[in-house]
């Protein structure tokens, strides 16, 4: 739907899933990745919204983009 008619709670709760949760897991994860044989990696999943238009798909490309650029580092 356009971004005009996205309820607020909705979009936080998107934010939520696709962006916050991530951020959380990569957090809680390095402890015991470290403590495991040969390391280990965190791998995330995105999206191809997060480099290309949707239509209509606005707030969740760029909860996809966002987690894209955490990645990175």
């Amino acid at each position: 739907m356009p971004i005009s008619d996205i309820d607020i709670d909705d979009a936080k709760k998107l934010f939520d899933l696709n962006v916050w949760s991530y951020i959380e897991v990569a957090q809680a994860c390095p402890p015991i990745l470290l403590q495991s044989p040969g390391g280990g990696m965190i791998v995330n999943q995105s999206s191809v919204g997060s480099i290309t238009v949707l239509p209509y798909q606005g707030l969740y490309t760029a909860s996809k983009a966002a987690i894209a650029m955490f990645s990175v580092l």
